[in-house]
């Protein structure tokens, strides 16, 4: 039988019953690379949770007691002040260890490590251990999830550094937990072979943005494989989905496939720039974005899958049960995880 751990939240561990609705993938703040150069827009602590407050009370207000924050090391990643949010707004929130993708977040600092022969393998996997089980810098602010990315092609050799470190780590603890960002099909396919092939239970996977995929076949047999799949991007265009009613019509049928218990759903929107804000003219916007409010996901995307048949149990396990148990099942090193 397996036994309930407890994730660690910024302020601490929590159980499986305290994490309520989830919201899986989102960004309470994000800087794209550079952004600590520009210093017209610097902002203090207090200004940036002002302007999160409204964005926090209307999901608290939809019932959301739990946001894992995915915002990575280099892109503005910051546990003091996600724990002072947490504590001031009463809301749990996850952070995260690890580095985005080679295109958007390029690590000088590794490749130049590497370049000069240091054994970048150990010192990321030095990293992410003291990151998840110590703490992030001299704060004493776990992270509870370690997070990897891709590019379209797949794993870079850039990325691969933090993959093989990342599987390392996962492999000989099966209570850490792995998120992955992922641009294609291609890197889908891919991720999930090198986690199997490096001692990684699927279980133990979220795999990112599988909306974004029209392989319904290769999401039905990662299901059932055991991996974790996101629909975390609903109010987001990309190439396959002009809007989210060919992303809403998937999950449905996903779940009549029986996947159901797989499932993680959510909108990847960042609800706060740092350094300057994005603001886009409307035909800009309007190309890629239906909207960037968490809210949305409770006011429509819940709503229109309800039309299409969505019960309240499969409802609850979308917001609740799967989150938990990605988050907090626990299980042996040589148990059911593959």
């Amino acid at each position: 039988m397996e036994e309930t751990k407890k994730i660690q939240t910024v302020t601490g561990v929590k159980s499986a019953d305290e994490l309520g609705i989830v919201m899986s993938h989102e960004h309470f703040f994000w800087g794209w690379q550079g952004w600590l150069g520009d210093s017209t827009f610097a902002e203090t602590h207090e200004e940036i949770m002002e302007a999160l407050q409204s964005e926090i009370e209307s999901i608290k207000d939809a019932g959301v007691k739990t946001v894992i924050d995915a915002t990575t090391n280099e892109a503005g990643r910051d546990p003091v002040l996600l724990k002072k949010l947490s504590e001031r707004y009463d809301i749990n929130i996850i952070c995260q260890t690890g580095y985005y993708n080679q295109e958007y977040g390029s690590s000088t600092y590794f490749k130049r490590r590497r370049a000069f022969g240091c054994d970048v393998n150990s010192e990321l996997r030095e990293m992410y251990e003291r990151e998840l089980y110590e703490g992030i810098g001299n704060t004493g602010i776990r992270a509870g999830i370690l997070k990897l990315a891709t590019s379209e092609e797949g794993i870079t050799r850039y990325e691969e550094m933090f993959f093989k470190a990342a599987c390392e780590v996962a492999s000989k603890n099966r209570d850490v937990r792995i998120f992955v960002h992922h641009a294609s099909d291609s890197g889908l396919k891919q991720t999930s072979q090198y986690f199997l092939e490096h001692g990684v239970a699927p279980r133990q996977v979220y795999l990112g943005h599988v909306c974004c995929s029209g392989d319904l076949k290769k999401q039905i047999e990662l299901a059932k494989q055991g991996f974790f799949l996101g629909y975390d991007q609903f109010g987001m265009k990309t190439s396959i989905h002009s809007d989210n009613e060919v992303r809403i019509r998937q999950i449905i049928e996903l779940i009549n496939a029986g996947c159901e218990d797989n499932l993680l759903i959510s909108t990847d929107r960042t609800r706060h720039d740092l350094g300057r804000p994005n603001v886009y003219p409307n035909d800009r916007y309007n190309k890629f974005f239906i909207t960037d409010k968490w809210r949305y996901l409770f006011d429509y995307v819940i709503p229109a899958m309800e039309k299409l048949g969505l019960t309240g149990a499969q409802k609850d396990k979308l917001l609740r049960t799967n989150p938990a148990h990605y988050l907090c099942d626990s299980f042996e090193l040589n148990g059911g995880g593959t």
